[in-house]
């Protein structure tokens, strides 16, 4: 079974338990991945000003098209999940305790201070749009660490909807021109300019994370950040490769001294059950219910 069937067929089943009624992408068109209701994707209502982060993304995905559903009410949207994680510990304002299991600090590291959806980093003032990371932990300024970056991933390393897109060399290209932007990533741009990035990456979107490291590396300089690729893992030669190329790029990003780490959302999840199941059995059955 391909990723993709796997994590839809998953969700659908997590649905049918809950008697949540379900739409296909274009309402009584296609598969029935889509939630009527749209509350009934997240474990709860989300605060006001996380809300407006959301909104203010740039993928639009809480309203709904004259065709297609909201991408938000896909029982497999990436966003839903990130925040059904995320949002409970922004809540609770336990963000220390979220840092820790996902081994960016700690567990002494009590710093932490907002957390922000949808956050834009920008590598040219110039440019029309600006990655957004799915979510940024904020520390002090004064902090030797300044800011905690996610990139959450769900369906997306085994989508198929891959044919027709730019090679990564292509999506890099106008960033490789700057020269500037580069200070101190001599491996990483050697890297980039490889002939072999197609081959080597099928899975990992790794312009997208390249180009995270230079926004935020502009923000809050080389050593003034991590980065954490979260992924959803797979049963199969997809998870595997997957993996295998998350490491890869990893690797190459040491040479330069970057802090880029990566995790799975299961080995997330069993971490939260180690260190933090009492007082939050409810939000875990939950996850583990859907997700695990």
């Amino acid at each position: 079974m391909k990723g993709i069937d796997y994590i839809q067929a998953k969700q659908r089943m997590w649905a049918r338990s809950r008697k949540v009624q379900l739409q296909g992408s274009q309402g009584n068109k296609g598969e029935l991945n889509y939630v009527v209701a749209q509350d009934e994707n997240f474990y709860e209502k989300i605060l006001p000003q996380h809300e407006k982060e959301l909104n203010a993304g740039d993928g639009n995905e809480f309203k709904d098209g004259q065709i297609e559903i909201a991408k938000t009410k896909a029982l497999h949207s990436s966003s839903v999940l990130c925040i059904n994680l995320f949002h409970y510990w922004s809540r609770k304002n336990e963000l220390d305790k979220l840092c820790h299991a996902l081994n960016l600090c700690n567990q002494r590291n009590d710093i932490a201070r907002t957390l922000t959806f949808e956050m834009k980093f920008p590598i040219f003032d110039t440019a029309r749009r600006h990655p957004n990371l799915d979510v940024v932990i904020e520390n002090p300024d004064d902090a030797y660490i300044k800011a905690y970056a996610i990139e959450s991933k769900f369906t997306e390393p085994y989508s198929s909807r891959k044919e027709g897109k730019k090679s990564h060399r292509e999506s890099l290209s106008k960033y490789l021109h700057a020269e500037s932007i580069w200070k101190g990533l001599t491996h990483l741009k050697e890297h980039c300019e490889s002939k072999n990035l197609d081959d080597e990456y099928k899975y990992l979107d790794m312009p997208q994370l390249v180009k995270h490291i230079l926004g935020l590396k502009r923000f809050y300089g080389k050593s003034g950040f991590r980065i954490l690729y979260l992924w959803y893992d797979v049963p199969g030669g997809e998870g595997w490769q997957h993996r295998k190329e998350t490491e890869q790029f990893i690797t190459h990003t040491k040479k330069d001294r970057l802090k880029v780490m990566a995790i799975s959302y299961q080995e997330l999840f069993a971490r939260f059950e180690k260190l933090y199941i009492n007082g939050n059995e409810e939000y875990m059955s939950y996850l583990s219910d859907r997700y695990f």
